[in-house]
Order: structure tokens, then C-alpha cells, then sequence
């Protein structure tokens, strides 16, 4: 790692299975800036415990829950135009509610696929008080195949997302494990923030 990366452990499913505040504390101690988890009980968990480090959700949150999110300075994920139409009544200007951009690349789950979709939702976040892009993300799918056409495939869709955004988020995160230790030198200079998971 260098300089300009910051080391967030993945420690959702209760840190799969080895206990979430056990595994968080040594994660901690280890130099982990952040942690991501994967629903909000987990992140709120994190909080009641008082770890004030970075945390992102992974998962999707109910857009109802976007303040109790915010409030506790606690980042979700944005999947698509739908989520944010339907989290703007509970987004309040004095606590903004953090989130990171969803790509899907080809992963199939969550996550913007069309430029022009994802251009038209970040022209409205930048006019809508109480949310902030703080990161953008994708998962490589095949990342520990050794035929590495589909993840070819998929950097090259994610570059062309990444078109949409006139200014880069500070959170680039696209490294799972697999992809951190075999195609480093393809996203290197995409990630600000790197994953480790802790199985």
C-alpha cells in the first residue's frame, strides 16, 4: 500500500462468523482506517461499541433508514435512481448522509450499468441538500479465474462508468481479495481504499 490507500477491514456476517466487535478491535489494532459491514445493524453495532472509525455498508439499506445512517455518520451504498428518489424525504442537510456509488460491471447484483443513467443521478445529487458522494465501487466477479477475459470485460466497463463522474470520489474501491492479489497493477491506479477480508 502507499500513501494515498486507506485499509478498510470487511468484516460483515459478523466478521464471518468470528465475532464482529472481537475481529473489528483487532483490525483496529492492526491499522485498519475503516471497516465495512454488510447491513446497518452491524454498522450501528460498531457504533454502540464506540469504534468512531470510517464505516461503509455494503448492502443495500432501506432508503428510510437514510437518516438514522447519517446521524451516525455511518455510509451506504447508492444502487440505483429509484433509492435515491425514495431516501430524499429523509435526508436532512445538517447531517449528510454519505454514501458510495454502486458500479455494476458485471458482478449482476447491485449498481448503476448505464452512463447516461448514472450521469443524470449524480447531476442530482450535486443539487440535493443532505447527501454526498464520498466513494464509487464495483466487485470483480471472476477476479480468481485464470481466464481473465470477463474481468478484462469488466475493467473496461468500469472505466467507461467512471466517465460520469466530473470529480473523483475519494473512496476508489474495486479490490476484493482476489483482485488485490492477481490484477494489483490493473487497478492500482484506481484505488484509494483497499478491502481485506478477514476469510
Amino acid at each position: 500500500m502507499d500513501d494515498h490507500t486507506e485499509l478498510f477491514a470487511v468484516i460483515k456476517a459478523d466478521a464471518y462468523g468470528h465475532g464482529l466487535l472481537r475481529v473489528a478491535r483487532v483490525a483496529a489494532a492492526a491499522g485498519a482506517r475503516g471497516f465495512c459491514v454488510a447491513i446497518l445493524d452491524e454498522a450501528l453495532a460498531l457504533r454502540a461499541a464506540g469504534f468512531t472509525q470510517p464505516i461503509l455498508v455494503l448492502g443495500v439499506v432501506s432508503p428510510e433508514y437514510a437518516a438514522l445512517a447519517a446521524t451516525n455518520h455511518v455510509a451506504v451504498p447508492l444502487v440505483d435512481a429509484d433509492w435515491l428518489t425514495a431516501a430524499q424525504p429523509y435526508l436532512d442537510a445538517q447531517h449528510p448522509l454519505a454514501v458510495h456509488v454502486a458500479l455494476d460491471t458485471g458482478m449482476g447484483r447491485i449498481g448503476f450499468r448505464e452512463v447516461t443513467t448514472l450521469q443524470r443521478v449524480l447531476a442530482t445529487v450535486e443539487q440535493t441538500a443532505g447527501i454526498q458522494v464520498n466513494g464509487v465501487f464495483t466487485h470483480f466477479a471472476t477476479a480468481d479465474d485464470p481466464d481473465t477475459s470477463y474481468f478484462q470485460q469488466q475493467v473496461v466497463r468500469f472505466q467507461e462508468l467512471m466517465q460520469a463522474f466530473r470529480v473523483r470520489p475519494r473512496y476508489v474501491h474495486v479490490s476484493n481479495t482476489a483482485t488485490s492479489l492477481w490484477h494489483a497493477p490493473a487497478t492500482a491506479t484506481w484505488s484509494a481504499l483497499a478491502w481485506v477480508s478477514t476469510a
